[in-house]
């Protein structure tokens, strides 16, 4: 197993908005201004369903990024 450390709330979002532009304009999932948040978070949700299958985990001492993480994984 792989860990990738991630310190803060605001680290998580800005190594994963890559991701989920990445998948939003390379992959077609859907992405409107409208519901942009609710798209990245499913682009987000989806970016840690690889990493878990790749066997790769998020590994955070910080409370709020594993809360976040969690409910993406719902």
């Amino acid at each position: 197993m792989t860990e990738l450390k991630i310190d803060s709330l605001s680290e998580f979002r800005a190594r994963f908005r890559s991701v989920a532009l990445t998948l939003q304009a390379d992959f077609g999932l859907p992405y409107d201004y409208k519901t942009g948040d609710a798209d990245d978070r499913r682009a987000m949700a989806m970016a840690i369903a690889v990493l878990d299958e790749l066997d790769i985990h998020i590994k955070s001492d910080d409370e709020e990024v594993n809360k976040y993480i969690n409910k993406l994984r719902k």
